[in-house]
């Protein structure tokens, strides 16, 4: 809470260094006034490539470093380009100090890139999720554990990758079908026998279910499809 409070000492730094003669927004956060996102202890600037609005958030950096203390590390931060001539990346570079480094890049373990996620981006979805079965698997879980270790950490996980980018069926499928694994034969893969059908666990708890989040119906939730009544005759 109180790092939150310091950073809105940046949050009106920014605010205001926006309005500033010269400043221009990244052509794609223009429509928002996107200039920065920030969590816990790691921050993404977004900006345009111009001389003047790089002097600008740096104005800020140092202006925010006087008033809390907190100064930039200028070896543990990388600059970003897209769609930039070499010639440019390299005075940018120059001027702000810093080490260039290509998209994708990650931020909170969600690849951020400037054109669409390939399969490779989705790898830190799956890799997860095998990486917490691989960790339980060892476990003498019943099925009621194995099951709320699949409501409590797994779905937690699926969600705040649909919430943030869109993640296509066959990665939905491949997370769906290891979570299958693990919850009727307690590891990540393998072959199974299926007691109940998928979709039916993922029925309401007050129809005598489970009530799983369907991956597949809750991306497209995220995304602002229609998908019907939850849990009764939804579109898959």
């Amino acid at each position: 809470m109180l790092l939150m409070l310091v950073l809105e000492v940046f949050n009106c730094l920014m605010k205001v260094a926006s309005q500033a003669a010269g400043f221009k927004f990244h052509h794609l956060c223009q429509a928002q006034q996107i200039t920065h996102m920030s969590f816990a202890d790691d921050m993404v600037i977004v900006v345009s490539p111009t001389q003047q609005s790089i002097e600008i958030v740096q104005g800020c950096l140092e202006l925010f470093g006087e008033i809390s203390g907190l100064k930039l590390n200028c070896a543990k931060s990388k600059v970003y380009f897209g769609s930039v001539s070499r010639l440019e990346m390299e005075r940018i570079c120059g001027l702000l100090q810093m080490e260039e480094r290509s998209l994708p890049m990650k931020y909170l373990g969600i690849p951020l890139t400037s054109g669409h996620l390939t399969c490779e981006d989705y790898r830190g979805l799956t890799d997860r999720i095998c990486s917490k079965i691989n960790s339980w698997q060892a476990r003498q879980l019943s099925f009621g554990g194995r099951a709320q270790l699949v409501r409590s950490s797994i779905f937690g996980l699926q969600n705040f990758w649909c919430a943030n980018v869109p993640v296509p069926k066959y990665v939905i499928q491949e997370v769906e079908q290891r979570i299958r694994t693990f919850l009727w034969a307690g590891k990540g893969e393998g072959p199974y026998h299926s007691k109940v059908s998928w979709k039916t666990l993922c029925l309401p708890l007050k129809e005598g279910r489970l009530g799983f989040k369907c991956m597949l119906t809750w991306s497209r939730v995220c995304l602002g499809e229609e998908v019907g009544t939850p849990g009764i005759g939804a579109r898959y």
